[in-house]
């Protein structure tokens, strides 16, 4: 399975969840020995945290998923007559609220230098384009850059 991981990011995520979770939990056992009792409890303990607002429920259903991966390729590897895991239901994130009722933390004055005056339209601050040597709108005849009342509506990806 080394190497199937590609990006950095990614192998970082799983040799997280390895090294903190999947390892403490399962790591006395080989993988045939693993029941899905043993991932319904696991279930039950993270249930519990995530009750107790001390974990995500999206989180332990990211772990839950890498689980289910590595059980599911074990299961054809190794040509195991059943996956622990692969019917475990994830955990229910209907009532999880990922932000909070927050106020915004622009004021109105930042809120009108990124926006401008007519909040339907965004200000170059907004879209960095300029940065990159590219122009706001342009007379190629194939650009169709304007609104009703011959404002740009968009930048133009057309350099200088």
């Amino acid at each position: 399975m080394e190497g199937d991981i590609r990006s950095l990011k990614g192998r970082e995520k799983w040799g997280h969840v390895l090294r903190l979770h999947l390892i403490p939990e399962f790591g006395d056992f080989y993988v045939d020995q693993i029941r899905r009792s043993d991932v319904e409890a696991w279930k039950l303990k993270m249930a519990a945290k995530a009750k107790a607002g001390e974990l995500a429920p999206t989180t332990f259903n990211g772990w839950l998923a890498i689980l289910k991966v590595i059980t599911s390729a074990a299961n054809g590897e190794f040509e195991l007559d059943r996956d622990p895991a692969a019917h475990v239901a994830t955990l229910d994130t209907s009532t999880h609220h990922t932000y909070t009722e927050e106020q915004p933390t622009h004021s109105p004055s930042t809120r009108s230098r990124i926006l401008g005056d007519d909040e339907s339209s965004l200000s170059p601050v907004f879209c960095p384009w300029w940065h990159w040597g590219l122009r706001q709108g342009c007379d190629h005849p194939a650009c169709d850059h304007f609104d009703g009342r011959g404002q740009h509506r968009m930048f133009c990806g057309r350099r200088e």
